[in-house]
This record gives structure tokens, C-alpha cells and sequence, in this order.
């Protein structure tokens, strides 16, 4: 049997699966606790927060880990990669901010409930920009799902504390926002220790979009 095989794919297998059973619980408990009217909205705003989730994540988790694979001995090439993903999504992200400003202006359940975007923006983001991908191409995703699991614990144990009224609405989508912005930032710690730090651009950020070939990035750099 192939251990390492084992290895690699048990980790993020049970991060979808956490995913997938997380809000079997939450979702009743903020329903209850939200009430009919306030629940109507909160889902309305968490759902356009999956949307901006899947515009800023954009896919990188099976592209961006497909391409790190053969690069994953150069952490010269290594450090471009992440530049390269991290510059797309900042691009993403203001793409999804202009979206979620224009509905905050023009849609009506929105514009009276506006004080539900930026947590519902904050949690898309912070999910969005998770380097799992990077590990994955790796071969050291244990100890990053293993963050990713813990943070989803924490996150369901702090709706559970400091959720408990209607109005709460908006501390629910912050709380759940500040978990996986924790292993996000735990993530990157772990990412950089033995490879080169390269501040995302503008540049690196259309290269990472267009991720076809991962030497984009990489030619990017030596032209400079």
C-alpha cells in the first residue's frame, strides 16, 4: 500500500469534509438564533460571500497545486508561484470589493441591510486566499490541513459564544471570517521559512490569472 499516497490525500479530504459538516451545525443554530427575518438576510449575504469566495480562490486550488509540482525543489521558482497566486487574488478581491459595492448601492436588500457586506466581503476573502493549493504541490499538506481543521472548530466554537440575537448578524460573518483569516496568515508563516519572499504586483497578479503555464511567472521575474 502506498503510504505516502495515503498521506497526502487524507488531509485535504477532511478539510471537504469539515466544509461539508461545519454547517449542518451552524446553519440551525443561526437560523434559531437569527430568527425568520434577520436569517433571510444573513443567508443572502453569506451566499454572496461564497460567490466572491469562488471569483477569489478562481480555481487555484487544483491549477496553482498543479503547478508547483514540478517546480517544488526551487525556491527561487517557488516563491514566484506564490507571488504570482497571491497578486491574482488581491486583482480577484477588488473585483469582488467593486461588486459588492455596486449591490450595496443598487439592490434593495442590500441597501437596507449594507452593515452586512464587509463581514460577508471580509469572510469570502479570508477563505478565498488560503494557500492550501501550495502545500498540496508540495507534498506537506498535513500540517496545513490540520490548521485548516483547528480553525474550523474555533470559529464554530466562537459563533456559538458570542452569537445570540438577531442583531448578531454581522459579528456571525466577521467570527466566521477570522478563523480561516488566522490560518491564512499561520499558512503563509509556514509557506515562507525556506522559501523567497516576493511582493505581489500588479504584473504577477496578470501573470497568475493566466496560469496556463506557470513559467509565465517564473520569465516574468528573470526579465526583471
Amino acid at each position: 500500500m502506498n503510504w505516502k499516497l495515503w498521506e497526502n490525500l487524507a488531509p485535504p479530504y477532511s478539510v471537504h469534509a469539515f466544509n461539508y459538516l461545519v454547517p449542518l451545525f451552524t446553519l440551525p443554530f443561526l437560523a434559531r438564533v437569527q430568527g425568520r427575518a434577520e436569517w433571510s438576510t444573513l443567508a443572502f449575504a453569506d451566499a454572496d460571500a461564497r460567490f466572491a469566495l469562488l471569483s477569489v480562490e478562481c480555481g487555484f486550488g487544483l491549477s496553482a497545486a498543479r503547478e508547483v509540482v514540478p517546480i517544488r525543489h526551487d525556491p527561487g521558482a517557488r516563491g514566484r508561484q506564490l507571488s504570482g497566486v497571491f497578486g491574482a487574488q488581491l486583482l480577484l478581491g477588488a473585483a469582488a470589493l467593486l461588486v459588492t459595492l455596486i449591490l450595496a448601492r443598487f439592490m434593495a436588500i442590500f441597501a437596507s441591510h449594507r452593515w452586512l457586506l464587509p463581514g460577508a466581503f471580509f469572510l469570502a476573502t479570508r477563505q478565498g486566499a488560503a494557500p492550501i493549493w501550495y502545500f498540496k504541490g508540495i507534498e506537506r499538506v498535513r500540517l496545513m490541513g490540520a490548521l485548516w481543521i483547528l480553525r474550523s472548530i474555533a470559529g464554530d466554537g466562537a459563533l456559538l459564544l458570542f452569537v445570540h440575537s438577531p442583531s448578531d448578524g454581522a459579528r456571525a460573518l466577521f467570527i466566521q471570517g477570522t478563523a480561516p483569516f488566522l490560518a491564512v496568515i499561520g499558512g503563509t508563516l509556514l509557506a515562507y521559512p525556506d522559501t523567497p519572499f516576493y511582493f505581489p504586483s500588479i504584473e504577477r497578479g496578470g501573470a497568475g490569472l493566466q496560469f496556463g503555464d506557470h513559467r509565465s511567472i517564473n520569465h516574468l521575474e528573470i526579465s526583471h
